[in-house]
């Protein structure tokens, strides 16, 4: 499992999987795991697979030395039996959560009437049919009951495909 973790991990690349930000140590070191190919700091738009580790760490201490501080006086060899198993459980936790995403079901897409302006009653019958209450705690919380369904602060609006799924998920395909 580990193996074929890191197999995907390395295959899918960086702008399929959703990398966390590269975390750091109470004393501001930045130890990436082992094998790590893709940098993760935060706001970095480079997507190249580096050749190995060395490689992503000579990309942070050029381009993220103002954010990251390697640990410096790192020995060369084997990782520890603790860095592997850190990494293998890194590889695993993102591998999990890519898999989740793309089996999550689409959701519905928001009911709309000719005007485009939301359709409330039909947007009320399909929650209550997914098994939700309306109003919603939120609504009721904001003493707007009669209004749930008709803001995008409704908390049901999350159930829904608003257009801006489908604009994004447009727009990764064109980029491909």
């Amino acid at each position: 499992m580990a193996r074929e973790a890191y197999k995907r991990y390395v295959e899918l690349g960086k702008e399929k999987l959703d990398l966390p930000d590269f975390e750091v140590t109470s004393m501001g070191y930045l130890v990436p795991f082992v094998g790590e190919v893709y940098c993760r700091a935060q706001r970095c738009e480079n997507v190249t697979k580096f050749v190995s580790l060395n490689n992503l760490k000579k990309h942070i201490r050029t381009k993220h030395t103002h954010t990251y501080d390697l640990l410096d006086g790192e020995s060369g060899g084997r990782p520890d039996q603790e860095a592997e198993s850190a990494a293998v459980k890194f590889y695993e936790a993102v591998i999990k959560k890519y898999d989740a995403k793309q089996s999550a079901p689409a959701l519905p897409p928001l009911p709309r009437r000719r005007d485009g302006d939301v359709h409330m009653t039909e947007m009320r019958r399909l929650v209550r049919r997914m098994g939700h209450v309306v109003p919603c705690e939120g609504c009721k919380d904001a003493g707007k009951a009669n209004l749930c369904c008709k803001y995008e602060e409704c908390e049901h609006f999350a159930l829904f495909n608003g257009g801006d799924q489908e604009e994004e998920s447009d727009e990764s395909e064109d980029e491909e």
